[in-house]
């Protein structure tokens, strides 16, 4: 609604000087009119950053983004959310983790599955080995799916995180309202 009411009001001659909360990027300021020609479209809701490279950034997941990169998309939004020394591990002797984080001294081993059906016992297993051996605190499996029941079964009685996909909406919400927000 706002958006609407200073677009209308730059069509007849009225500035605005908005100002965003974005901790994670450096904000390139420009003139108010090239901010209107990249963003026409008031009735778009979806949220953006104005970012390092010059145009908008978001994180958001894609359908069709490769395992490898739903790992490196995991680690941006990890660091998006408080997490700090987010690394994704080679992928060979990783022992069933792709990512490491931590957060408020917590050493998080995450596996991360980009599946298009339920993730079952395979990955709780994983992770649950290389817990110890990448001597963490934390195994989370995160997916952009949900899980069988036997997986959180298992995860339950090993104390294992299931990050399922409404978890994933939940953290780039999170992101978004965090680092989105006009005055």
């Amino acid at each position: 609604m706002l958006i609407k009411l200073v677009v209308k009001s730059e069509k007849v001659g009225i500035k605005f000087l908005l100002f965003t909360k974005i901790n994670i990027y450096k904000v390139n300021l420009g003139m108010a009119t090239d901010f209107f020609e990249k963003y026409q479209n008031p009735d778009n809701n979806e949220l953006f950053l104005l970012g390092k490279k010059d145009t908008d950034e978001r994180i958001s997941f894609d359908e069709n983004m490769t395992g490898l990169e739903f790992e490196t998309f995991s680690k941006e939004l990890l660091k998006a959310n408080g997490f700090d020394n987010v690394e994704v591990t080679t992928s060979s002797h990783d022992f069933g983790v792709d990512v490491i984080a931590y957060k408020d001294n917590i050493k998080y081993a995450i596996q991360c599955k980009k599946y298009s059906s339920k993730v079952g016992l395979k990955a709780v297993q994983e992770v649950i080995g290389s817990k110890s051996m990448h001597k963490c605190h934390v195994g989370v499996v995160l997916t952009n799916n949900y899980f069988t029941k036997s997986a959180i079964e298992l995860a339950e009685k090993n104390n294992i995180l299931l990050w399922d996909r409404n978890k994933l909406n939940e953290l780039i919400k999170k992101y978004q309202d965090k680092n989105v927000e006009i005055l």
